[in-house]
């Protein structure tokens, strides 16, 4: 088994804010870390998010299209997804996916 990753007061991406999503933040929260939820749905009702999943309710939510400003800082990213997601950062496209089927 390899060594744990330190994420205590580190900021972690979680792309998804479905069931797993809500589940890998939490986690996230209890082990210290600061994660951030990205969706890329922009057309996504983030209050409304947070007054169904209290979990998502002190956490950064963008939505829509990652930008490398955002990116500044995180150390680990979680897709927590079954479709391919487009994050793009000016001419630079990074493209997850992930082992769900």
């Amino acid at each position: 088994m390899g060594a744990a990753i330190n994420i205590e007061g580190k900021r972690v991406l979680v792309v998804g804010s479905g069931l797993s999503g809500a589940a890998a933040t939490e986690l996230l929260k209890k082990k210290g870390a600061f994660p951030v939820l990205f969706d890329g749905n922009r057309e996504l009702d983030t209050g409304a998010l947070r007054r169904k999943s209290p979990v998502f309710a002190d956490v950064e939510i963008i939505t829509g299209e990652w930008r490398d400003k955002e990116l500044a800082g995180v150390v680990l990213a979680i897709p927590v997804f079954r479709q391919t997601v487009r994050l793009s950062g000016g001419s630079v496209s990074r493209g997850f996916r992930s082992g769900a089927k």
